[in-house]
């Protein structure tokens, strides 16, 4: 069994079992059945791809488009990002780089994680609210960020230009007092990975 098979075995139970642990601690309720089927049906998916290798895959791409709409819900409702959708997904991605360069450079997305870490860490020091209620700039938004520098490398910073933006326009359009940044985040990636 070849290296690059064994990581995404390893990526899709971590993955699997992750999102099995997040939804079990989770009420019922219908937003959450949906989000149980919409799960299942990508980790269907993805085993398919896995198994059957009928496209040449990897089973990274179903997995973080999933992980992005899963986001995109999760974080418009709750403003809360899923563990098993960003800081689950980080080692995976980094082999990944690290033994086939895909999706990046393994040294490129390196750097640019270094640099997003830190620049991610500042403005969470800026944005953060002393109430909890406030939300800011959380640790979802900074593993989700790091995620993403390792998938895009230097396009990272297109992506966070572009969410920026249409969190800002959202925000003064909805008068809300805060606006769901890793959604769009996730939403800009969705699109990079739609055109990547």
């Amino acid at each position: 069994m070849p290296l690059f098979a064994i990581v995404d075995s390893l990526l899709l139970s971590a993955w699997f079992v992750g999102g099995l642990w997040f939804f079990k601690s989770e009420e019922p309720s219908p937003f959450k059945t949906k989000n149980v089927l919409f799960f299942i049906l990508s980790s269907v998916l993805a085993t398919t791809i896995l198994l059957t290798n009928i496209i040449a895959l990897p089973v990274l791409v179903p997995i973080l488009c999933s992980s992005m709409v899963l986001i995109i819900a999760y974080d418009f409702k709750d403003f809360y990002i899923p563990d098993f959708c960003s800081i689950y997904l980080i080692p995976f991605v980094a082999t990944y780089n690290f033994i086939k360069n895909i999706p990046t450079n393994f040294f490129e997305s390196i750097f640019v994680s270094g640099i997003v870490l830190c620049l991610s860490l500042i403005l969470k020091k800026i944005f953060s609210s002393k109430d909890a209620e406030d939300g800011g700039f959380g640790t979802g938004d900074i593993y989700l960020l790091i995620l993403l520098s390792l998938v895009f490398g230097f396009d990272v910073f297109g992506i966070i230009a572009t969410s920026s933006l249409s969190s800002l326009i959202y925000f003064l359009i909805s008068k809300k007092r805060i606006a769901p940044f890793g959604a769009f985040l996730a939403l800009t990636s969705l699109l990079k990975l739609a055109f990547f």
